[in-house]
């Protein structure tokens, strides 16, 4: 064992200022989800048609919108089936067309010149009806959005003349316009197939919430917040998770949290003070949530009072989540579990903070692969936006004799253990088209170990309204290659992957497994590999 002055050498020092704060950690789960609008058919079976009203499709169009007529839960079949779902597609047809300009100037020699560049608004109608057809001869039919709008810009468009001759004979621009709008329509599709009558995982983010200080006073419910963390991503992919090992996690996790919260204190300097206090609240809302005790969930949101913002966002999200889940309880005659609140396991010791940040769960591993015992410490809030499941990936910061902070970034170790969680240094190709190619490198936190290790490497990302969230990569090692889990032909390439295992690999070769059991088949692996190295 190392100490840490041997350990680091010549390391540049930075001053980083802590903070108690809250904030919360989005964490992506995919949890089972019962339909808003249940078919109650017997066989749960479905076929599909298209009727085309005139469009003349072509075949692709075709086949992209029939295989968008799947109810997940249900089996697709050819005759005989619960359910017949029937798309009946109108003809695309323009509706009205809008002549705009927008002149601009140019001045030569003191001659201003005024130019036009016309274009055209366009509005349409793509017409589609679903029809659900089931074998008792009930018929429902739902329209989906049909009038859209849409810009048509032409190169000759200096003169309305010019512009109206180009669009005249411009024979593909229907074409195109048909084809963007089908592609639209085949995800409206599976989305409100998959919201009103399937069954299945849906994947969606949660906020956890905790608290960074400088002094580690909330050393306690950070470890609630690991707990919670653990119960949610154990729960996900399972359609049945209310198991002992999930309710341990939300006991253990709401003990502490309601230990805490005895102490609330209207004093704005308490520990636990209003904002704390609102988010213990919120958090024991989510681990109800979690128990499928709906009311109870609600009941613990309407207690925060004299939250930060912040809180006060994640509960209304929270809120609108928890009504979602129990109006679909509802329409499929199941009740939420018993609504009593969540209260103290006394059987569990409340002495979390004596034992969480001890010496075993925390240390570096140097490039030498040489371990030192450290203390970690993490920066205020407003320097850590989406909290440390991205700010640890890219540096580390340890306490030294002097007091003063040490910043260490992947290169310069091959790991560390974070609170018993383990971040290795991954690299991978970022960039081929630079001289030399650009490198990427992370902490990634480990989250299967053995023969092939898996990892999750976290990045922030804009989507299409501008929002940035937290998405989440899997990544596996390979004959000291760090791979992204991501396969075009997933049996062949994963069977591959295990053939050492041959029982194992042919179940994968003949499709027994789905992509999403990925990280099971390589558990399977790892433990045969463990077993037969003994």
């Amino acid at each position: 064992m190392k100490t840490l002055s041997t350990l680091i050498l010549a390391m540049a020092m930075n001053s980083i200022v802590l903070s108690q704060n809250i904030n919360y950690e989005m964490v992506r789960v995919s949890l089972y989800r019962l339909p808003l609008k249940p078919l109650n058919v017997s066989p749960q079976t479905y076929s599909a048609t298209i009727q085309d009203l005139g469009n003349e499709l072509k075949r692709h169009q075709a086949d992209s919108l029939k295989n968008a007529l799947a109810i997940p839960g249900f089996s697709n079949v050819r005759e005989n089936a619960g359910v017949h779902l029937e798309l009946v597609v109108s003809p695309l047809s323009i509706t009205n067309k809008e002549l705009k300009d927008n002149p601009y100037t140019v001045e030569k020699d003191g001659v201003k010149t005024v130019y036009h560049k016309y274009h055209y608004i366009i509005s349409y109608s793509f017409l589609t009806k679903l029809r659900i057809i089931r074998n008792s001869g009930q018929v429902t039919e739902q329209d989906l959005p049909g009038f859209f709008q849409t810009k048509y810009h032409g190169r000759q468009a200096d003169t309305e003349i010019g512009l109206y001759t180009q669009f005249e004979k411009d024979y593909s621009f229907l074409g195109h316009l048909q084809e963007e709008r089908i592609s639209h329509t085949v995800e409206e599709l599976k989305e409100i197939i998959f919201s009103l009558y399937g069954y299945g995982v849906k994947s969606q983010y949660i906020s956890i919430g905790y608290v960074k200080d400088k002094n580690g006073e909330y050393k306690d419910i950070t470890k609630a917040m690991s707990l919670t963390r653990d119960a949610f991503l154990y729960a996900t992919n399972k359609r049945e998770y209310l198991d002992e090992n999930f309710k341990t996690k939300v006991r253990e996790a709401a003990s502490i949290l309601l230990a805490a919260s005895s102490e609330s204190s209207l004093d704005k300097k308490a520990r636990i003070n209003p904002k704390v206090s609102g988010m213990i609240h919120y958090n024991l809302a989510l681990l109800s949530f979690g128990l499928q005790e709906h009311d109870s969930a609600i009941n613990y949101i309407e207690k925060i009072k004299n939250a930060s913002k912040n809180t006060e966002v994640e509960a209304y999200d929270l809120r609108e989540i928890i009504n979602e889940h129990k109006s679909r309880f509802t329409a499929n005659c199941r009740l939420s579990n018993s609504n009593k609140p969540l209260t103290i396991d006394p059987t569990l010791p409340l002495t979390f903070s004596a034992n969480l940040q001890s010496s075993e769960k925390n240390y570096l591993v140097d490039l030498l692969a040489d371990t030192v015992q450290v203390q970690f410490i993490l920066p205020a809030t407003q320097a850590m936006p989406f909290g440390d499941s991205v700010w640890i990936q890219k540096k580390v910061v340890i306490s030294q004799k002097d007091d003063k902070p040490l910043e260490l970034y992947p290169d310069n170790l091959l790991g560390f253990c974070y609170n018993g969680t383990y971040y290795e240094s991954l690299w991978w190709i970022e960039d081929i088209t630079t001289k030399p190619w650009t490198i990427a490198r992370n902490f990634c936190k480990r989250i299967l170990s053995g023969t092939i290790p898996v990892f999750t490497c976290n990045e922030v990302i804009t989507d299409e309204e501008g929002y940035q969230k937290v998405s989440s990569k899997m990544y596996y090692k390979k004959n000291d290659q760090f791979l992204e889990v991501m396969f075009l032909n997933f049996n062949k390439s994963v069977s591959k992957l295990v053939s050492t295992n041959q029982e194992l690999s042919e179940e994968v070769r003949n499709g027994s497994f789905k992509r999403e059991d990925f990280l099971q088949i390589l558990k399977e692996y790892n433990a045969w590999g463990a077993k037969s190295s003994n």
